[in-house]
């Protein structure tokens, strides 16, 4: 759909080239099937196939951490944070309904959240997510393949169990002092002063010394 109001949206991706330093064209993508080919090799990285060998691989695993029974506020404040006009994921649910019926939904997310704990089991619908392809705000050339980036459109109701799972987490690594006292990114009401205190031969010691392990279901 064309809308020239707002941010320019084109009913199609114009023809793509692949391009060198010298700006000279490489290659070209005029076809809808060569372009999702072409945006999937350079958007979509490959995982390794081997992983470089750590010194602590064949060390025991640490002991569990302890985990009680996750509240129903926690569930709460996950919902209550989230986005309500955010463009829901494949099961089509907007954020905003569940903010709306919060009070009846919530126990059931709970108990939901709670079985797969115990059980050890993510429902299979929730592991996937529609991956859009949008153009980077404010770019001259769109015919380029990294003027394109990519958002994620989460299942809803799986997002929410994962969030309350990374706020449990995210405390029992505070809790517990398993971060490096450097460490600041990702972390709410950071103080500011945490980055002018640290230093690259500070974090280069103390990260020989400290170890982080997190098993999520």
């Amino acid at each position: 759909m064309k809308n020239s109001l707002t941010d320019g949206g084109q009913t199609l991706i114009p023809t793509l080239h692949k391009k060198n330093a010298q700006g000279d064209v490489l290659t070209s993508y005029n076809t809808a099937e060569k372009k999702a080919i072409a945006l999937t090799t350079i958007l979509f990285l490959l995982r390794p196939t081997n992983l470089p060998h750590m010194s602590s691989d064949n060390e025991p695993n640490p002991s569990p951490l302890p985990f009680t029974t996750l509240a129903l506020h926690q569930v709460i404040k996950q919902i209550e944070k989230s986005k309500p006009h955010k463009a829901p994921g494949n099961n089509r649910i907007c954020n905003k309904v569940l903010r709306e019926a919060s009070s009846t939904l919530t126990p059931c997310l709970q108990i939901c959240l709670q079985a797969m704990l115990q059980l050890n089991y993510f429902p299979r619908a929730w592991h996937k997510w529609i991956t859009v392809v949008l153009r980077k705000p404010g770019k001259p050339d769109y015919t380029l393949l990294k003027a394109y980036r990519l958002i994620a459109l989460y299942n809803t109701m799986g997002k929410m169990v994962s969030g309350v799972i990374t706020d449990v987490a995210m405390y029992l690594t505070v809790q517990h002092s398993l971060l490096l006292a450097c460490h600041f990114g990702g972390l709410p009401a950071a103080p500011p002063q945490t980055l002018s205190s640290s230093s690259p031969t500070k974090s280069k010691m103390l990260g020989d010394q400290t170890k982080l392990s997190l098993s999520f279901f």
